[in-house]
């Protein structure tokens, strides 16, 4: 039986297991340090749940709530890598959007096209499925290309949301979005040169 407990007053040996899963399942350059992390959890800023399944830690989901548009950021999603596969996946959405903080979600996913090798290929193409089969969208033909957490370099990523009362997302949705995603997400100024470019990327959808 999967339940969600908050990680926002979580004993150590809950929040020991939640960091497991973290550092398993997201390459360094998309972790920020953990304890910085556990902190904005813990100060209300960012919204975090352990998924348990009969008492046993095997998930996470982790959610920054944006202030200037309705919509909140799935920073971070993820099973325990010995139980994939098994349904906990669909299960710890379901439990997450029964939320009620939950609004509607924007995430990031890595684009397979940008892959090292098949197998990789495949997995981010079955990840984005996952998504899809649970209600979520990609957002087509948009310039999105982030900083990693050391600020070091850049990735470019897609899109995907979901918003059970939302057949599509107009332009001037995304662009809120977009601003929401770079400033309040990543920190950055209003005018950078990262969010000037994905928001002029709009103009240019079809």
């Amino acid at each position: 039986m999967t339940e969600l407990e908050s990680l926002a007053h979580a004993d150590s040996a809950r929040v020991a297991a939640a960091g497991r899963i973290y550092a398993d399942s997201f390459p360094l350059r998309q972790r920020e340090p953990f304890d910085a992390l556990t902190e904005s959890i813990r100060d209300g800023e960012v919204l975090a749940w352990l998924q348990l399944d009969n008492g046993a830690p095997i998930g996470i989901a982790v959610v920054l709530p944006f202030s200037s548009v309705p919509w909140d950021f799935l920073e971070y999603f993820a099973i325990d890598g010995t139980v994939r596969s098994k349904g906990h996946g669909s299960a710890l959405w379901t439990a997450l959007l029964d939320q009620p903080e939950i609004r509607r979600l924007i995430f990031e996913v890595e684009d397979p096209d940008d892959a090292d090798n098949p197998d990789e290929r495949t997995i981010r193409q079955r990840r984005i499925a996952f998504y899809q089969r649970l209600g979520a969208k990609l957002v087509e033909n948009v310039e999105y290309v982030v900083p990693d957490v050391q600020g070091t370099n850049r990735e470019q990523l897609l899109l995907m949301w979901y918003d059970a009362d939302r057949a599509e997302l107009d332009t001037q949705t995304l662009a809120g979005l977009l601003e929401a995603l770079y400033r309040e997400g990543y920190g950055l100024p209003p005018d950078h040169k990262l969010i000037t470019a994905a928001v002029h990327s709009l103009g240019e959808r079809g």
